[in-house]
């Protein structure tokens, strides 16, 4: 994306443009009908079929319940035409059919032989209200099929930016043709200039945007009717009737025109599927109405379906019985029982008991929060912070971790609800004001007690203790950082940016090293961040001392809460912390990669100067030969890109 930006000129690559049409609907079938009239009217496909079958009834609307979605050839659409010429809203595109642009309607699949599809058979003038609304869908529906295709021209240009291409196409629209009598529906593109092979010009703008992955939306009415219809459930009679038979029930509610499912509609589905039956998949009901057109068909006799329909609910029935407390116990976790008390539920099915095996819902009293366990009435509370269940099973006490996440530093860890509240014996003393925390614990057999595998690393600039490797989550990204082992009664930290991996080496620092309290060096690998020096980000491995080593001190961040907090000195382009400043810290070397050179060329700094464009002026006392000047600058692209440059008065090179 650098590149792009640095030389923005773009060069037409090819340049093609062709004809394209969008089809006018097929003939009104009643599926396709409620599926319009959820989606466009935003009206209930139960209210739709009602108007439509009163309008049926006084004469102006042909039967609203039929699969035909084609006309027969006999079928004398022009007269149904000349009706709607009396109409002030869409009569004169009426006219305009007549006049010579009538086209035969499409031909769909479906025919039922018994009835056309929906269609108006005269104008009434005195429609209001949803019965007008209804009866101009229809009516326009009818119009538009008999219309023309619309007619435009799509472009398609792409182009070359540096080494990256880029496409891009236009829509213009050449004839809306049935599009003018429905506006139900849209056709629209961008409009784009002619470009011709080899064409250069600059873009206005170029960005980048950032995305995720969305998980699919909630269903809609039409949706619903999509699903139903594919599957098998239900007629194109009976479909609305299910709908409306599970919104009475509360099984779902509807909100911004999206089904919702209900605790108790969730409860009931899950209920079903702890008792392995099949009453809340479509398999059931598509094989009735499987069954019930083989009787249509002649190739299954009413008494055989009855009778097979007949064992099947039986053995369900018995299957529900035998197995009552398991739906009662599924539904029960979705209701709140008598009595609660002034705690409010916030989530139910939270984590799972480690008493009972059961499932914990996640409450909340005054500004506590806790999980409780309604079938053995346990209760524990939790620590502040997002709460989210975790995959993930404590071998203490067998229940379920919770995830905690710091609302404003956005970084993680776990607790054990149980050892929250109860801390093993062994690491009692480690207990801090907060409670216990999953780092804390030391139990060999757990897998996310990060103590259990301490090797002290260096002695603890505040205190007398040790040091070890730890780890941090913030933002889905891992940080190591070595910390007190006597956390949380010490709180000094020092974060290591930008390091991937850290072993601990046999190699003793003797320097760091105190009285009984050995420093050993620490084997690291980098990750390829602007702020990491290439000297560390480009090694397979570096292996020093997080405490002197020239190298490393450079991405080394100190951290205590009661002491001053010496914040990474990262080389920036425009300003120098003060504190670098008043201690006179020496700057470390800078390893610097000619092209094509995997051995990095050592660059001495000198003491801290003054700021200036383009990077660090030093005062030349750390370089041999008397002053000098040394005016480094930033990269230009991040050092994990494929292509990088950092520039010196007298050195200039780039990384790739």
């Amino acid at each position: 994306f650098e590149m792009c930006v640095e030389n923005p000129i773009a060069t037409v690559v090819n340049a093609s443009g062709k004809n394209v049409k969008k089809y006018r609907p097929y003939p009104l079938a009643t599926v396709d009908f409620q599926k319009r009239a959820a989606r466009t009217l935003r009206m209930d496909s139960k209210r739709a079929m009602e108007i439509a079958e009163k309008l049926y009834q006084r004469g102006i609307l042909s039967y609203p319940r039929t699969e035909t979605n084609k006309f027969k050839k006999e079928f004398d659409l022009r007269a149904l035409v000349q009706v709607q010429t009396a109409s002030p809203a869409f009569g004169q595109y009426a006219a305009r059919l007549l006049e010579g642009d009538f086209r035969r309607p499409r031909e769909g699949k479906d025919d039922d032989g018994a009835h056309p599809p929906i269609h108006p058979k005269i104008f009434d003038p005195s429609l209001s209200g949803d019965e007008k609304r209804i009866y101009d869908l229809v009516a326009r529906h009818f119009l538009a099929c008999c219309s023309a295709d619309a007619e435009g021209h799509m472009t398609t240009v792409e182009i070359q930016i540096g080494y990256e291409f880029f496409k891009a196409t236009g829509l213009m629209v050449l004839a809306k043709n049935w599009l003018d009598v429905y506006p139900y529906e849209k056709w629209n593109g961008n409009t784009m200039p002619r470009y011709q092979v080899g064409e250069k010009f600059e873009p206005t703008r170029l960005f980048l945007e950032e995305g995720k992955t969305e998980p699919p939306p909630l269903l809609s009415e039409a949706d619903l009717i999509s699903l139903m219809n594919q599957n098998g459930i239900g007629t194109d009679a009976t479909i609305a009737e299910h709908i409306d038979k599970v919104k009475q029930r509360k099984y779902v509610f509807v909100n911004n025109r999206q089904f919702i499912p209900s605790e108790l509609g969730i409860g009931l589905v899950q209920g079903y599927k702890r008792m392995e039956i099949a009453m809340a998949t479509p398999a059931l009901r598509q094989q009735m109405e499987r069954d019930i057109n083989l009787i249509s068909e002649g190739k299954k006799t009413k008494d055989e379906v009855l009778q097979e329909c007949l064992e099947h609910m039986k053995d369900v029935y018995l299957t529900v019985m035998e197995n009552h407390g398991l739906l009662s116990a599924e539904i029960s976790e979705h209701f709140p029982p008598l009595g609660e008390g002034d705690s409010k539920t916030l989530r139910r099915s939270f984590t799972r008991c480690g008493n009972c095996g059961r499932t914990m819902s996640l409450r909340k009293s005054g500004e506590k929060r806790f999980v409780r366990c309604e079938a053995c009435s346990q209760s524990h509370f939790l620590p502040k912070g997002s709460l989210h269940p975790y995959d993930f099973e404590c071998p203490l006490c067998k229940f379920q971790v919770v995830e905690v996440t710091n609302p404003k530093t956005k970084k993680s860890h776990t607790v054990c609800p149980w050892c929250f509240n109860n801390p093993p014996q062994q690491d009692i003393e480690d207990i801090g004001k907060g409670g216990f925390r999953c780092f804390l614990c030391s139990e060999p057999s757990c897998k996310i007690a990060t103590k259990r595998d301490d090797k002290p690393v260096r002695p603890c600039r505040k205190c007398n203790g040790m040091m070890a490797i730890r780890s941090s989550n913030k933002n889905n990204k891992k940080s190591l950082f070595l910390g007190c082992l006597k956390y949380p009664k010490c709180d000094f930290s020092m974060y290591i940016f930008g390091a991937k991996t850290a072993e601990l080496t046999d190699t003793q620092c003797h320097k760091c090293s105190k009285e009984g309290r050995p420093a050993y060096k620490l084997k690291l690998s980098f990750s390829r961040e602007p702020a990491v020096p290439p000297s560390l980000s480009c090694m397979p491995y570096v292996e020093g001392c997080p405490g002197c080593s020239g190298d490393l001190m450079d991405v080394i961040r100190v951290k205590s809460t009661s002491s001053s907090t010496y914040k990474r000195k990262a080389r920036s382009q425009n300003s120098i912390s003060s504190s670098a400043q008043a201690s006179g810290a020496r700057y470390p070397r800078l390893g610097l990669h000619n092209a094509g050179d995997r051995k990095p060329r050592q660059y001495a700094w000198g003491n801290p100067g003054t700021s200036v464009a383009g990077g660090w002026q030093g005062n030349g006392n750390n370089n041999p030969g008397g002053s000098s000047e040394r005016d480094f600058g930033v990269s230009r692209n991040n050092w994990g890109s494929n292509r990088g440059t950092w520039r010196g008065r007298g050195y200039r090179g780039s990384a790739r």
